[in-house]
């Protein structure tokens, strides 16, 4: 199979690039990056793909609309094909339009996995937004087995929002093997999110295999961190790689919390791949991350990459 991308082009242009691909049985990966859209080009756009019986991957990486308000009509358009993964990368999409953007998630039953990436200081996406996404969207995506999430520098986003996310969105998804979420500089998260995502979100996770989770430049302490190991990552038995950034909270003093993830658990048998960043938290010492790993090491006798 092929793969084909399409840089800064837009208008009649980009509906020529895309042209020649009608009827194309190779080509298996499209990705636009940089490019303008208005609602025409991207109807003919999705009549074009109809038509390439062996297209399985969108992605849409800083793409831009003629009108702004069409961004809820992306998915509207694209649900059409018969996808199995989708990437959208855009800091565009406004927290009124996340209803209907949402709204149409849920149709794209063939998904397997879901990239969405909304990071950015300009972000305007809040509470209401994440909890349009999940419970409009991400739970009625039955096949999913990868959700990758990246709401970096989303600072309206609260422990309210990571309430909703694992409520109406995380726990639902019973097929789910990788979770990959990005918090980092989201400063209003605090300890109480951990709780949340941990105990609404993660717990439920049963067939999870990889786990993701960048909290960095936060307002983690230890309590949060406490939680996040004993309430959460402990209970993913299926656990088969774990990459955890804690960078930057300055208020995380004691990293042996983190050991509570290995304590009486079951991840201990499967888990494999072990990554974690501490750096910039200020008071944690490098003869306690010896110490730790020394731990770890003795405890996960399936380790092979730490």
């Amino acid at each position: 199979y092929l793969a084909s991308k399409i840089v800064s082009l837009e208008g009649e242009d980009l509906l020529k690039s895309r042209q020649h691909g009608k009827g194309n049985k190779l080509i298996n990966d499209i990705e636009f990056s940089m490019c303008k859209f208005d609602m025409n080009i991207l109807s003919n756009l999705s009549e074009i793909f109809r038509t390439m019986k062996n297209l399985r991957s969108l992605s849409f990486i800083s793409i831009f609309f003629e009108d702004q308000a069409d961004y809820d009509a992306l998915t509207k358009e694209l649900v059409k094909v018969n996808l199995q993964e989708l990437i959208i990368k855009t800091n565009l999409i406004a927290d009124n339009q996340f209803f209907t953007f949402a709204k149409e998630i849920r149709n794209f039953k063939c998904l397997i996995t879901l990239n969405l990436d909304f990071s950015s200081q300009y972000s305007k996406i809040s509470n209401h937004g994440v909890r349009d996404l999940c419970k409009e969207g991400l739970q009625h995506l039955d096949l999913l087995e990868t959700l990758i999430l990246n709401f970096s520098y989303c600072g309206r986003i609260s422990d309210e929002g990571v309430e909703d996310l694992s409520i109406y969105g995380l726990q639902q998804l019973k097929s789910l093997r990788t979770l990959n979420l990005n918090l980092s500089d989201c400063g209003r998260i605090s300890d109480k999110g951990m709780k949340n995502l941990s105990v609404q979100g993660l717990q439920q996770l049963m067939s999870l295999t990889t786990l993701i989770l960048n909290v960095s430049e936060g307002s983690i302490t230890n309590e949060g961190l406490q939680i996040l190991s004993s309430s959460g990552i402990q209970h993913l038995q299926q656990l088969e790689s774990l990459n955890h950034d804690l960078s930057g909270n300055k208020s995380v003093t004691d990293v042996q919390l983190l050991g509570l993830c290995f304590e009486g658990s079951k991840n201990v048998e499967s888990l494999k791949n072990l990554s974690l960043c501490f750096s910039r938290c200020v008071y944690i010492t490098a003869s306690e991350i010896q110490s730790f790993f020394v731990k770890v090491i003795q405890k996960t006798i399936s380790l092979t990459s730490l």
